[in-house]
């Protein structure tokens, strides 16, 4: 058992949709996401708290108080008025990005794993100054490496159709990237 805490977390609570598209709702998949993952950090052995589903982002980074020795990680979607935009894409915090730390590196890593399963484009890893908002608070909470994942593109159905077909592979290949960098501490 690994003796750090794991945060997988859900980007958008129930009251937060996030991006909507062909009849999906990013908080909804993203719930799913976090769910497969914690069944495969619980086969691992890691020890791991998660956000609820009534959680807002604010209630989830005073609740979760990570330390230095933790791995964060959230999942999202992305979305795009062009429909064929496409691909996965982790953030991590600016200092990180700089640094090529092991947020950086196990940012990587995931989207490496989700591009080949999924089949989709790797984006690569970004600073969270490349974001639409510029700075994410996720990103500040303290813990040892944070990492905050663009799955995929809501808004393109071939993304969706490959994360649907690929779900578990995925989950279970981020699960054990978590333990690693949990493991590293």
């Amino acid at each position: 058992m690994s003796l750090q805490v794991t945060f997988p977390l859900a980007g958008h609570h129930n009251n937060d949709s996030g991006a909507v598209y062909n009849g999906r709702f990013e908080n909804k998949e993203t719930q799913r996401i976090r769910n497969c993952i914690n069944a495969n950090l619980l086969k691992l052995g890691v020890k791991f708290i998660s956000d609820n589903d009534n959680q807002t982002l604010s209630q989830v980074i005073k609740s979760i108080n990570p330390g230095s020795a933790s791995v964060l990680y959230e999942a999202h979607l992305d979305a795009s008025v062009n429909a064929s935009a496409t691909g996965t894409t982790c953030v991590v915090s600016a200092a990180s990005f700089a640094a090529k730390d092991n947020s950086y590196k196990m940012a990587s890593e995931i989207c490496e794993v989700t591009s080949k399963l999924l089949g989709i484009r790797n984006r690569g890893v970004i600073s969270e100054k490349q974001s639409h908002r510029g700075k994410l608070g996720i990103l500040h909470t303290k813990s040892g490496v944070s990492v905050l994942h663009e799955w995929c593109f809501i808004s393109n159905v071939n993304d969706m159709k490959a994360l649907d077909l690929n779900l578990e592979k995925v989950c279970k290949e981020i699960a054990i990237i978590l333990k690693k960098y949990d493991d590293l501490k």
